[in-house]
């Protein structure tokens, strides 16, 4: 009997050990869970508040490179003013930009155009009636045709010139207002050559080679 009630203390103490035991067990997982929770809870935390130093690091990014691009824009601008107004502008590998106002270039040389329809003279060389027609006179002798073409010449060589033997009018020059086809410019505006010029053009033609080229002064 004693021993019976020995081993029922033996088996009462153990169960009692079991069960503090299993209470400290309980606890300490409990406490180790809590740990577990708020230490996930701080690592939650950490990746929220990193990712929104990522999204206002990236808008603060997408706002400067908008700004770069309007920078850009607004001094490839102005560069473009300034070189309209005959500035150079250069800009150098470190982003230095220089502006200078190149030597002015000589003004080029401009021919004058003259319409066909204004007559214009340029260093003016009149003759007298007489000389146009002893001009004349001398080449129809020459080339031994009828005195008919001295009057007639004298008479066309003053509606064409008004006996200016440098007369221009667009591509027509001299006495008879010849154009390139008939001779160079020199000789054009020689009123001897003119007067010759016109006299072979009678021996070449006659009458109807003078009306074919000076019809509106005939």
């Amino acid at each position: 009997m004693r021993t019976f009630i020995t081993i029922i203390a033996a088996l009462s103490l153990l169960l009692i050990g079991y069960g503090i035991g299993t209470r400290h067990m309980g606890a300490t997982h409990a406490a180790i869970d809590a740990q577990n929770d708020a230490t996930m809870q701080d690592l939650v935390t950490a990746c929220d508040t990193a990712q929104m130093n990522a999204d206002e690091f990236y808008g603060k990014w997408l706002i400067a490179e908008s700004n770069i691009t309007t920078l850009t824009v607004s001094l490839g601008s102005a560069i473009d003013a300034i070189d309209a107004e005959g500035y150079d502008v250069s800009i150098s590998d470190e982003g230095t930009v220089t502006i200078s106002k190149p030597a002015p270039k000589p003004a080029p040389e401009v021919t004058p155009q003259v319409s066909r329809s204004t007559r214009t003279e340029y260093q003016a060389e009149y003759w007298s009636r007489e000389k146009v027609w002893q001009t004349l006179q001398a080449a129809s002798d020459f080339y031994g045709v009828d005195g008919w073409i001295v009057d007639k010449g004298a008479s066309i060589a003053f509606k064409e010139s008004t006996y200016n033997t440098h007369a221009v009018n667009g591509s027509h020059v001299g006495l008879f207002q010849f154009n390139a086809d008939w001779g160079s410019l020199e000789n054009r505006m020689d009123g001897k050559w003119s007067c010759y010029r016109f006299v072979k053009a009678y021996k070449d033609g006659g009458v109807e080679n003078i009306k074919k080229h000076w019809k509106a002064t005939y």
